[in-house]
């Protein structure tokens, strides 16, 4: 079983990056979120090194890694497998669509709408994750920062609010980009301005 790896970034598409460890390249399956992550940390450096955490499957006898920036991901990631039903692509897709704050957010308070917003998760599925997961969560050792904490809980507002996901975690990234330190209040309404001059 492989956890983790770090190395240079050889090649990266949408769906996967290549990573150089030790002149060996393992080809690992990410999501769009974590795509656009690892824009950013080689944008300056192209040879920086970056640490992936790892879940390995084999189907069909070849070997699949699925990568991620941070435990929280993995850990997510490891738990929505053990839902009925949902297998690595699902999982994927779910991740890519929801930051794993925000999931732990809407198991926690049973937010059916945020949750079957992920194309391909319909309600019953949504229901099902929230069952199956509600008192698992609770038991997880996830570090979630305060200033992290009201980012997520103004994502899910701004989402009640009917914005779709994609744009809420672009519009909140360029804000958090800016400044980390804002209350939930100031992030919702720094948002709203930014929606409204997207129009």
């Amino acid at each position: 079983m492989i956890y983790f790896l770090i190395g240079e970034v050889e090649l990266l598409e949408k769906n996967f990056v290549v990573i150089n460890n030790n002149n060996i390249g393992y080809q690992i399956k990410i999501s769009d979120a974590t795509h656009n992550k690892i824009l950013d940390l080689i944008s300056s450096d192209r040879k920086k090194k970056i640490k992936f955490y790892t879940f390995m499957t084999i189907k069909d006898e070849i070997i699949f890694l699925y990568g991620f920036l941070s435990r929280e991901e993995l850990e997510i990631f490891n738990q929505l497998l053990s839902v009925s039903g949902i297998g690595p692509k699902a999982a994927m897709n779910i991740l890519a669509n929801i930051t794993h704050e925000n999931i732990l957010s809407a198991i926690a308070n049973e937010n059916i709408n945020l949750l079957s917003s992920v194309p391909g998760i319909g309600k019953k599925t949504a229901q099902r994750l929230i069952l199956e997961l509600k008192d698992k969560i609770n038991k997880l050792d996830l570090n979630i920062s305060a200033d992290n904490k009201n980012f997520f809980e103004a994502q899910e507002a701004l989402f009640s609010l009917g914005y779709s996901q994609s744009d809420i975690i672009k519009i909140t990234t360029q804000i958090k980009n800016q400044n980390q330190n804002l209350t939930t209040e100031e992030i919702i309404k720094q948002a709203l301005k930014l929606f409204a001059i997207k129009k």
